[in-house]
């Protein structure tokens, strides 16, 4: 309950911002990027016990969120990504994960782990371009960098734990991933209102450099 209230509340909060700030690109990513976390965790509740459906259904959702995530973190850092790829990559494993679904239907492993390509890239990647520029970024930033690899390596676990006999092991797997939203609940709005900020410094500077050279003329 206290999981499905954090992404509803934060999904909630995106789309006002979205809407009340002429629909920028950002919250648009940011909002995906909910829905993402959203849909993944009610094919998780709708299914139950774990079956190779789970990360057929559920993971598909997290590919949202990966590139959603990578996709942002271009926008808000002004970094090139190659989305062309994680997004080829997203849907080829998908696709690929379907066949291995009819294949080894009853192999959770398998399953979880073929669409996890599609997922793991683009965080990690994300998470490295952000900690790669460490010198020159804020605290928050590094934060946000290190959740974003810790996000990647939670989705790593999900193959390992999520079907392991071991009960205990799915709510670890589960208290990690509540830890990890609420983090990026507080760090993505941070992230984008410094985005935001900044772009319109830089155009206000921009602006009146403008009307200087304006007047000398």
């Amino acid at each position: 309950v206290v999981f499905g209230s954090l992404i509803f509340t934060n999904i909630c909060v995106i789309t006002f911002f979205y809407f009340s700030h002429n629909k920028n690109h950002l919250y648009l990513k940011t909002l995906l990027i909910w829905i993402g976390i959203m849909g993944a965790f009610l094919v998780e509740g709708l299914l139950g016990q774990p079956t190779t459906l789970n990360p057929l259904l559920g993971n598909v959702w997290q590919n949202m969120t990966a590139l959603g995530i990578a996709s942002l973190v271009a926008s808000a850092y002004n970094i090139t990504m190659p989305m062309k790829i994680f997004y080829m990559l997203s849907i080829g494993s998908w696709l690929l994960a379907v066949l291995m679904y009819y294949l080894f239907r009853q192999n959770f492993f398998i399953v979880a782990s073929t669409i996890a390509i599609g997922i793991i890239p683009p965080l990690f990647y994300a998470g490295y371009k952000v900690l790669n520029s460490w010198k020159t970024i804020g605290v928050e930033s590094k934060v946000f960098g290190v959740v974003i690899i810790a996000y990647a390596l939670h989705q790593c676990d999900y193959t390992f734990l999520r079907d392991h006999p071991n009960i205990n092991y799915s709510i670890i797997g589960f208290s990690v991933a509540l830890l990890l939203v609420f983090l990026l609940s507080v760090l993505i709005p941070t992230i984008v209102h410094g985005s935001l900020v900044l772009r319109t410094r830089e155009l206000s500077v921009a602006r009146d450099e403008a009307l200087a050279t304006a007047k000398v003329k």
